[in-house]
């Protein structure tokens, strides 16, 4: 019986292969028409369809301006663009890519301000090279979108002066850490504005501005009722007086006072005195300073909540023992740095520095 069976039986009519055969080839052009229009228009066919949180994970890993090129692409991509997590921090300082081998003018500034959500943004840093021309007429535009910014960096933005300092601080009277070191253009006027119209000001670097003097200090005591940190290394024009007036300040617990070749030993030892609660402290003797390194005799008379400690170009023998002492009266101390070309900590100083000090997480010597 089995021998009847033909094979025309056990296969399939002819017209029914043809078939099959036409139709894989028409399913292969169509799968290799696919495969051409993904290599050709490949963004807008797999990253329109990618769902919103994903899209937010990708963008989170762009700075600033490359997230606002990113918010062009597409409605889908404009709308999870805006969310405030992405706006936190504008970071164009010297550690962000985009100041690289980029040097920002106004006008990209406030291209990239103007579409931003407004008040999102909590903190800008415009520390890095490619900040270095910008004016008041992006503090402009930073204080008309930026109310809640509580951190602002204009650390070398050198044509930035006592307007535009007036303007942010105006509008944005929120901020609670403001660093205005080494621009040149800013003098008392604009300091004093600020002490009296941030009275949330937690954080204030000065440094390097030539044009501070005592005056300023007043108001940083009477006005500043929670400023902590105070740095004001390298301003030639403060005195003994200005370092006096600061004692009336009962908050202020970090202090830099390197540089300031106008302080003599008399006037720190009166600032010690009547600041018992100080934590961090730090001291620099310059070639023209007044003060000589017997104040570290009279620290650990005075200090002795110390947490921070940074001495640097210092001329003693004994430094060893005035260091020890220290970490005697102040067994808090986290942070040692001792900055001397030509001396250095003996190992058996460490070892004791150490052993006074638990919590003591970073000894520095350069």
């Amino acid at each position: 019986m089995g021998s009847n069976i033909s094979l025309a039986t056990l296969l399939p009519p002819l017209s029914i292969l043809l078939s099959r055969f036409n139709n894989r080839q028409r399913y292969d052009k169509e799968f290799e028409q696919a495969l051409l229009d993904m290599e050709t228009d490949s963004f807008s066919f797999g990253f329109d369809h990618l769902p919103d949180n994903i899209i937010l994970q990708i963008v989170s890993y762009l700075n600033s301006q490359d997230c606002v090129k990113a918010s062009m692409l597409c409605k889908k991509w404009y709308n999870v663009c805006q969310d405030r997590s992405l706006w936190n921090k504008m970071d164009f300082s010297s550690k962000s890519a985009i100041s690289s081998n980029v040097k920002l003018k106004d006008k990209d500034i406030i291209c990239l301000i103007i579409r931003l959500p407004v008040a999102v943004v909590s903190a800008i840093d415009f520390s890095g090279h490619c900040c270095r021309s910008l004016t008041n007429f992006t503090l402009f535009h930073i204080a008309r979108r930026c109310h809640l910014l509580h951190t602002l960096n204009l650390s070398n933005c050198k044509l930035v002066t006592d307007t535009g300092l007036e303007i942010i601080t105006k509008n944005c009277p929120f901020i609670e850490n403001l660093d205005i070191s080494s621009c040149s253009a800013i003098t008392d006027e604009g300091a004093i504005f600020t002490a009296r119209t941030l009275r949330v000001l937690k954080t204030l670097n000065v440094s390097g501005n030539s044009w501070i003097s005592n005056l300023p200090f007043f108001y940083f005591a009477r006005h500043a009722r929670r400023l902590v940190n105070l740095s004001f290394e390298g301003c030639k024009k403060v005195t003994n007086v200005g370092l006096q007036i600061l004692t009336k300040s009962k908050t202020i617990k970090h202090i830099n006072l390197r540089n300031t070749v106008r302080i003599s030993s008399s006037g720190l030892k009166v600032f010690l005195a009547k600041s018992p609660s100080l934590e961090g402290l730090k001291l620099g003797f310059g070639k023209r300073s007044m003060a000589s390194i017997d104040i570290l005799n009279v620290i650990p008379r005075y200090c002795k909540n110390l947490v921070l400690l940074d001495v640097q170009n210092y001329k003693c023998r004994n430094i060893d023992e005035n260091i020890r002492e220290i970490a005697r009266m102040n067994p808090r101390l986290r942070y040692l740095c001792v900055r001397q070309k030509l001396t250095r900590l003996s190992t058996e100083t460490i070892q004791n520095l150490e052993k006074l000090c638990p919590n003591l997480s970073k000894i520095e010597q350069t």
